[in-house]
């Protein structure tokens, strides 16, 4: 699934190629993923106007209008863009295209039909109605960090991808950030010492800045990133014993077992 450092991506990748240009037409091949909206309604608000700036969210991204609207994408387990020159044809799974008037084209594609783009009347409002946490890059700083950290009854990867205590961490990243901080996954988040919690911190920041600066591409991440790795019975980039694989709270965590040994985690 898209985690922050995706959708950040998405972001400048919107920016770069979608602001700024009039909307001639939304095409919209699945109206699954508007949920509730009624195509007509999604078209004739957006028929004419402009993407005019953009902000994200956590996994959320938001996008201003010239029709003083905001437009919410989530990017659910397959979702994209991709920006389509005039005269070239969509390919994969296009689920909603916004044709501009130069007819280049924005495409949202989403395989799995999971994501989904709602019409937002305020923003901060949707997210608070969605319960979603502060922005782990953008709004956790140190302290806030720490009480979300220590009054946690959950394991550390739990906690950190719980999206009401902080937005925009998923699956991979939290094994990554906690694989950097030599924390096992399933260490309880609330017995992680001051000195721990103040070097997740950093890591977290750090590793989703990384991220962000690769562009999200594995071969490119640092040498001693678990990403590259992160399939059970490769070598750890860092001690050379083999990565395994457990489940917490129903998701596969992988980690190496000298690194992150659960008694070294307190």
């Amino acid at each position: 699934m898209p985690e922050l450092p995706d959708v950040e991506i998405f972001k400048r990748y919107l920016d770069s190629y979608g602001l700024d240009k009039t909307i001639k037409e939304v095409e919209i091949r699945s109206e699954k993923v508007l949920r509730d909206l009624q195509p007509e309604e999604f078209k004739s608000a957006l028929a004419g106007n402009k993407f005019g700036s953009s902000q994200r969210h956590g996994k959320h991204l938001f996008v201003y209008t010239s029709g003083e609207e905001w437009l919410g994408f989530h990017f659910g387990m397959t979702g994209f863009f991709e920006y389509l020159s005039p005269g070239e044809g969509p390919e994969g799974h296009p689920r909603v295209l916004f044709h501009y008037d130069d007819e280049s084209c924005m495409v949202y594609d989403c395989q799995r039909k999971l994501g989904e783009i709602n019409l937002v009347e305020d923003k901060d409002n949707f997210i608070a109605r969605k319960n979603l946490g502060p922005d782990a890059l953008k709004e956790v700083d140190r302290d806030k960090f720490e009480v979300i950290i220590s009054n946690s009854r959950a394991m550390a990867k739990s906690t950190l991808m719980n999206q009401e205590k902080i937005a925009g961490i998923g699956n991979i990243y939290s094994d990554e950030i906690l694989f950097q901080a030599g924390i096992n996954p399933r260490a309880k988040a609330s017995n992680l010492s001051q000195a721990r919690i103040e070097d997740l911190y950093h890591k977290m920041n750090y590793v989703l800045s990384e991220a962000i600066a690769c562009e999200v591409e594995t071969e490119r991440m640092p040498p001693n990133f678990l990403l590259p790795h992160r399939t059970p019975g490769t070598s750890c980039p860092q001690c050379g014993v083999n990565i395994e694989r457990v489940k917490v709270s129903g998701r596969s965590a992988y980690f190496c077992p000298s690194c992150q040994s659960i008694s070294n985690s307190g």
